[in-house]
């Protein structure tokens, strides 16, 4: 009879590490703000993947996207509600390169920021969070800036107007000076009354 003894202790050691790791991890990703998904790919026969599935989503990706998520398998059927992700995994996936941008998910109704690395092979991570607020204020202060130019450029015309209308009708420079500042002063009055009424309209009448 032969005894054999191996000590494994430092195999366990080391699952016992491992195991406090990804418990770690999990705590962290269960506890964030952010969504999290981690996507597994689907290959065919030739090694293609024809499918991403959702094999963990925590508790903010559901939250955000209204959805259990885990166990959902995404294709790039035109049909399919999840066919950006699968393009955003499957792109990931084949080019090994990280990505990040902003997405619109018609289901959930957000625009979301969205982050994508590759875990290994097969798996990849995703993580994203809600901008559809930020995305709303960029788009009125870009509209805001427009309505702001076209006002500008029309209030310059008509000073150019104005200038060329004077000049046309005063023959001495001084009295070109004084007619010019007066009818600045109209136009800056009116300005004024119609910015107070919110460019809704104004009474002449009170510009006296």
């Amino acid at each position: 009879v032969v005894l054999s003894f191996v000590d494994i202790g430092a195999r366990r050691q080391a699952e016992d590490q491992l195991r406090q790791s990804e418990e770690r991890y999990r705590s962290l990703f269960e506890a964030m703000d952010e969504g999290y998904l981690l996507a597994e790919a689907v290959r065919d026969a030739d090694g293609i993947p024809e499918a991403v599935v959702i094999r963990h989503a925590n508790p903010a990706a559901r939250r955000l996207l209204r959805n259990e998520l885990t166990g959902n398998r995404l294709t790039q059927s035109d049909g399919d509600p999840g066919a950006r992700w699968w393009k955003l995994a499957e792109h990931v996936l084949r080019s090994g390169e990280s990505i990040r941008q902003e997405m619109w998910d018609g289901s959930a109704g957000l625009w979301l920021e969205v982050g994508a690395s590759r875990v290994d092979a097969n798996r990849v991570g995703i993580l994203f969070q809600d901008v559809t607020q930020r995305k709303r204020h960029t788009d009125e202060r870009e509209l805001l800036v427009g309505e702001l130019n076209h006002r500008v450029k029309n209030m310059l015309a008509v000073v150019q107007s104005i200038a060329r209308q004077t000049l046309r009708s005063t023959e001495q420079p001084q009295l070109f000076t004084d007619a010019f500042s007066q009818r600045l002063e109209a136009l800056t009055t009116a300005h004024g009354l119609l910015t107070q009424d919110h460019w809704r309209g104004a009474d002449l009448r009170d510009s006296d």
